[in-house]
């Protein structure tokens, strides 16, 4: 079986050989294709049309304290990511909504006095949903479509999983 399949290889490679024109597109055509589909596809992965791959987050520093200066610090020494200084969370939730950027960061105001008395404080970060709820059509209505329960029913239901 293995010198069968050595005599198939050998006979494809002296084919191969004979023909140049096949050879050069059996080198470029891959090159070629991979390059149209890079270039084509970059933007739809992160990078901006000409050419830079950090995307950009708005961050509206509310609290004016240490938390946020030290948050923007951290962010601008950070090269996978481009941070933009915007007046208020309002401002950085409008620019997530229009779809200008994916992501927004907030400090809000009271968060470096709540970690230094050692309170709980988070920053907030506004997101876009992925994709709304699919609409359907129930009885000539329009309805939101209702996300299956039953496989979490019946693992909250199973022995052992309470």
């Amino acid at each position: 079986m293995l010198t069968g399949l050595v005599a198939a290889l050998g006979k494809d490679l002296r084919l191969l050989a004979r023909d140049r024109v096949g050879l050069v597109f059996l080198t470029l055509a891959p090159i070629v294709v991979i390059s149209v589909a890079g270039l084509s596809l970059a933007t739809l992965y992160g990078a901006e049309p000409r050419g830079g791959m950090a995307p950009v987050l708005p961050l509206a520093d509310e609290d004016g304290g240490w938390v946020g200066r030290a948050v923007r610090e951290r962010l601008a020494d950070e090269p996978s990511v481009r941070v933009r200084p915007v007046a208020t969370a309002a401002a950085a939730r409008a620019l997530v909504q229009a779809k200008r950027v994916a992501a927004a960061l907030t400090v809000p105001a009271g968060t470096s006095d709540a970690v230094s008395a050692g309170r709980a404080a988070a920053p907030v970060l506004s997101t876009t949903s992925t994709r709304p709820a699919p609409r359907r059509r129930t009885r000539g209505r329009t309805s939101r479509a209702r996300p299956r329960t039953s496989i979490a029913r019946s693992m909250i239901s199973a022995p052992g999983c309470r």
